[in-house]
């Protein structure tokens, strides 16, 4: 005749005895997550960059613009003064 186990197998004694690939698991399921927040939250910082960027960089351009406008009126004004300083020479006798 077969033996009956005398003893009944209680969870705790499943999770003591697998305690180690329950930790394993649960660490990775941890680590996992963690990893996922910090991907969506370096996408977020990455999208306000480039936003930030984008706006500094229309600004610059916008500035860039008026002193190039602004530095063509004062190279016009130097070479206008330039052909009156020589039409005065010129005409001296």
């Amino acid at each position: 005749m077969m033996e009956t186990p005398k003893d009944k197998t209680y969870a705790i004694d499943i999770v003591k005895n697998n305690l180690p690939a329950i930790v394993l698991v649960g660490g990775g399921f941890v680590a996992l997550v963690l990893a996922w927040k910090d991907i969506s939250d370096n996408k977020t910082d990455i999208k306000l960059l480039r936003e930030q960027v984008s706006k500094q960089y229309q600004v610059q351009r916008e500035m860039s613009d008026k002193t190039n406008q602004e530095v063509e009126k004062i190279l016009d004004y130097i070479e206008y003064e330039k052909g009156y300083h020589q039409a005065q020479k010129d005409l001296k006798p």
